[in-house]
């Protein structure tokens, strides 16, 4: 069973900052990190760039744990309407 199991719920990602500005940087990369109980983590890390619209998103996993460990990419957008 993995984060996003039916049997655990949605992995719940931290972020180290509640707030980030691009600034004066071209690039800003934002990490968000979720860890569970038994040592394996994830890092999803979005890069946005000055002057561009493209987002860039990269996983990092590491298994910092004694088993062997095998994972599944599944990615899934989703347009929900907001009313402001």
């Amino acid at each position: 069973t993995g984060p996003d199991s039916k049997q655990r719920g949605r992995a719940i990602y931290q972020s180290t900052q509640s707030r980030y500005d691009l600034g004066n940087q071209d690039v800003l990369n934002v990490d968000l990190v979720w860890q569970n109980e038994s040592g394996i983590s994830a890092v999803k890390r979005y890069q946005f760039k000055r002057n561009s619209y493209v987002v860039d998103v990269a996983f990092d996993i590491k298994n910092e744990t004694a088993s062997y460990w095998q994972g599944n990419f599944y990615g899934l957008l989703k347009q929900e309407w907001v009313e402001t």
